[in-house]
């Protein structure tokens, strides 16, 4: 008790004269914020994460104010949400510094940096992991027509080193190399043994042929060659955008449940569940 009232305290001393300011970088922003409170602040443009390289001004709807905001370490997490709706429009989350998990939005900034709250706790458990600003469809049954999403106009920053995860036998979790003669339904049980979750492969509109190739079920501009390296610390985000750009394949990672992955969480992060 008494830690927590010395960091109350030190709250009203600590990043006082954090300025966010109209031309500042959705990248820098996310860096600076870090450095100041120990915690991920996750910018959206519509259900998509925002352009790391654009500036917030650029994301500015009509309706937004585009007033200068400070953020000090005493204010709630929805407080602070709230201000970049009203100066510039966005939706914005705040999670912990490993970014797995959203932090409580009651608590101030100074209590959620220093974790003052029970991450074992069931509404934790149940509400934190999902990011609510993007709703993810549920899984379908594989003989339906499914359809992919639209491309993501940018994902989360680059993956962030971390502590391996462990696949379900209990070991560290290997690299996988992906290549185009690999079968659809091979890289699927292979990616569901090494990291403990599935992942949907589509050609076109519809769920791939698990007896096709990877290489048969590219779009016709895809680059050809190439292997793909798959590891554990790599975030759903960039990994599908990864095998979108250099190899022409639209995949989604599920969650230990069957739904979509958050693509904010590395696959270690995603296959602990």
């Amino acid at each position: 008790m008494f830690k927590k009232f010395i960091g109350g305290i030190m709250d009203n001393f600590k990043a006082a004269d954090f300025d966010i300011k109209g031309n500042m970088k959705v990248k820098s922003l996310q860096t600076k914020f870090k450095e100041n409170f120990g915690l991920t602040l996750r910018i959206y443009k519509g259900k998509h994460f925002a352009d790391a390289d654009a500036t917030l001004a650029s994301l500015k709807n009509a309706t937004a104010t585009g007033a200068d905001i400070v953020i000090k370490a005493t204010m709630k997490n929805k407080d602070v949400i709230q201000l970049f709706v009203t100066s510039f429009g966005l939706t914005v989350n705040i999670a912990d510094a490993t970014n797995e998990h959203l932090v409580p939005k009651e608590l101030t900034i100074g209590q959620a940096s220093r974790g003052e709250y029970d991450k074992n706790a069931a509404w934790y458990e149940k509400t934190a992991k999902q990011d609510p600003s993007k709703p993810k469809p549920e899984k379908q049954n594989e003989s339906a027509v499914s359809k992919p999403p639209s491309d993501k106009k940018s994902v989360p920053v680059a993956d962030k080193p971390q502590t391996n995860g462990t696949n379900k036998t209990g070991g560290n979790m290997a690299e996988l190399s992906v290549s185009g003669k690999m079968l659809v339904g091979t890289f699927k049980k292979k990616f569901k043994e090494e990291y403990g979750v599935g992942v949907r492969v589509y050609k076109g509109k519809q769920f791939a042929d698990d007896t096709a190739t990877l290489a048969s079920v590219r779009t016709e501009a895809a680059p050809k060659g190439g292997d793909v390296k798959i590891n554990a610390r790599m975030l759903v985000g960039n990994l599908e955008k990864k095998f979108k750009e250099e190899i022409g394949i639209t995949i989604q990672v599920e969650d230990k449940a069957g739904k979509l992955a958050d693509d904010a969480l590395s696959l270690a992060a995603v296959s602990r569940g």
